[in-house]
């Protein structure tokens, strides 16, 4: 409907667990199919038996995103060893992974839920700023408002050469 290209996903299970995925557009491939496939065999095994169907595609989107993104970095990787490779290897994805979860932080672990008490605990032992007093609206400190005058109405008159300053009634 509307022309859209995008393709919709219905998912069934069956009475045995079996999980069918069917791509309700012609046009999608038989590796898409198997992609989302794999995917709500990802979901099930992590307890995740109800969601929407565009959430299929979401998750392989990302799925190709991420792989890009790694295989782009291998080849980084591979062409600047000592000597240059002209092919990317194992070991150059695995180093680009490396980097991309310890240096960039992208899907790292989260913290240990101890740890996330302790700093709750500590941000939530500090006293708040004291509440002004007085009534009214509360604005920020002058510098950070941007009701000052930011302008001029006549510039200031440059003084004569000699360093006196003009007279009125010079005029």
């Amino acid at each position: 409907a509307g022309g859209s290209s995008q393709s919709a996903a219905a998912v069934r299970g069956s009475q045995e667990g079996d999980v069918v995925v069917e791509m309700v557009s012609g046009n999608e491939s038989a590796k898409a199919k198997r992609d989302a496939e794999c995917i709500v065999r990802i979901l099930k095994s992590m307890g995740v038996n109800q969601f929407d169907t565009r959430v299929l595609h979401q998750l392989r989107e990302l799925l190709y995103w991420y792989s890009m993104d790694v295989l782009q970095e291998a080849l980084y990787v591979s062409q600047h060893t000592v000597p240059p490779k002209k092919e990317v290897d194992i070991e150059d994805v695995r180093l680009a992974i490396k980097i991309k979860v310890t240096h960039n932080g992208e899907f790292s672990n989260r913290p240990d839920q101890e740890l996330l008490e302790q700093w709750a605990k500590d941000k939530n032992s500090r006293k708040l700023p004291a509440y002004p007093s007085r009534g009214g609206i509360l604005l920020p400190p002058e510098v950070f408002q941007l009701t000052s005058t930011n302008y001029n109405l006549m510039p200031p008159r440059a003084l004569p050469p000699n360093g006196d300053a003009p007279r009125a009634d010079a005029a």
